[in-house]
């Protein structure tokens, strides 16, 4: 109500456990471009050491929003190195998990799953 040219549009939320909101003012995009982590970085060994050596060798002096905002920016791009070397097939890794939790849904909505399904069901999402 305060800014009438503001517009805020949700972004798919693919495999997120978030729907993105980007927000725009007098149809300015307003950069840092969103920060996405996927889960599965966790379960990659010697992720959470790395992510937390990198932020703290990251030196960066100034007023603390600003710290905060370098600090992601240079995060992301160590991250997005990490992920070359770390992660292989990822794309095809999540066309596979897509199909089969849409295989699953559709055969949800015509049948009942047995429970062996909906645990493969629920296991896919973790």
């Amino acid at each position: 109500m305060t800014w009438l040219d503001c517009v805020q549009v949700a972004q798919l939320r693919s495999l997120h456990d978030h729907c993105p909101i980007v927000l725009s003012i007098n149809e300015d995009n307003w950069d840092p471009k969103p920060f996405n982590m996927l889960k599965c970085w966790a379960d990659v060994p010697g992720y959470k050491q790395f992510v937390s050596e990198k932020w703290q060798s990251f030196k960066v002096d100034c007023w603390g929003g600003f710290v905060l905002k370098e600090k992601f920016k240079l995060l992301k791009a160590e991250l997005k190195e990490w992920h070359k070397k770390h992660t292989s097939n990822l794309p095809g890794r999540i066309s596979s998990l897509k199909e089969c939790i849409s295989l699953l849904d559709c055969k949800g909505e015509g049948t009942e799953l047995v429970d062996l399904e909906v645990e493969e069901l629920c296991a896919l999402f973790r």
